[in-house]
């Protein structure tokens, strides 16, 4: 009773194949939600496709937008999962992974302004914050020899030892 349901998007009557929420992030405060649809066809040459969306609550025109879209592709980073809202959930932090099943591999990052569509990629990424107004401060991932005897096996440095970077939307 306190949390109604309300449907967002609608599935098209002759979508087959996979159609399903595939990332979802809320706001701190609640008032913005950010998902993305993914919408895979069962014909392998119409491909699998991500919509990014953000719904906010209180938006009085137009609360739902959709972000961006992205083609899965084949080793490019290409198939988004959220990774971060800013605290009025007008900025958004994507992961781009190489697929839709690569959750492990370390994505690069990118950033979006979900009102004006402005986006912009920073790399590969330990951490992000969000600042106001579409500033942000990021940590560059940087990879070093693993300790063990591996040969050309490569470890993520640990964030502490790293310098924070600025930018903006």
């Amino acid at each position: 009773n306190f949390f109604p349901w309300k449907g967002l998007i609608n599935t098209p009557e002759d979508a087959g194949g996979i159609n399903k929420v595939f990332s979802f992030y809320s706001s701190q405060d609640m008032g913005s939600i950010a998902f993305v649809m993914q919408w895979a066809k069962n014909r392998v040459d119409e491909g699998t496709h991500y919509d990014v969306y953000v719904y906010n609550v209180f938006q009085q025109t137009d609360p739902l937008r959709k972000v961006n879209s992205f083609i899965e592709k084949n080793g490019e980073s290409s198939v988004p999962k959220i990774s971060s809202l800013s605290i009025d959930g007008r900025y958004m932090a994507l992961a781009l992974f190489t697929c839709g099943t690569c959750m492990t591999e370390t994505p690069v990052t990118m950033v979006i302004d979900t009102t004006t569509g402005v986006y912009k990629s920073i790399g590969k990424t330990a951490e992000l914050t969000w600042g106001q107004g579409g500033q942000y401060q990021y940590k560059e991932l940087k990879e070093v020899p693993c300790p063990d005897t591996t040969d050309g096996s490569k470890c993520a440095l640990d964030p502490q030892f790293l310098e924070y970077k600025t930018g903006s939307l």
